[in-house]
């Protein structure tokens, strides 16, 4: 069996100084950039789904 990698790969541009601000956060919460980074758009969809509800996934619509 071939294992697929499910996680989808992007790159931001960000201003040096967010940046910096992200990081620092991150540390201070324990986490690396990447899982701070997910955790803020995890929340952001938390938020959205409890103000609009639901967004059902291509995958969830079939």
């Amino acid at each position: 069996m071939i294992y697929k990698n499910r996680n989808k790969h992007f790159t931001i541009r960000i201003h040096e100084g967010m940046h910096n601000k992200l990081r620092y956060i991150a540390k201070y919460e324990g986490r690396t950039m990447n899982h701070q980074i997910i955790y803020l758009i995890h929340h952001n969809i938390l938020y959205f789904e409890q103000k609009y509800g639901s967004i059902l996934t291509k995958k969830e619509k079939e």
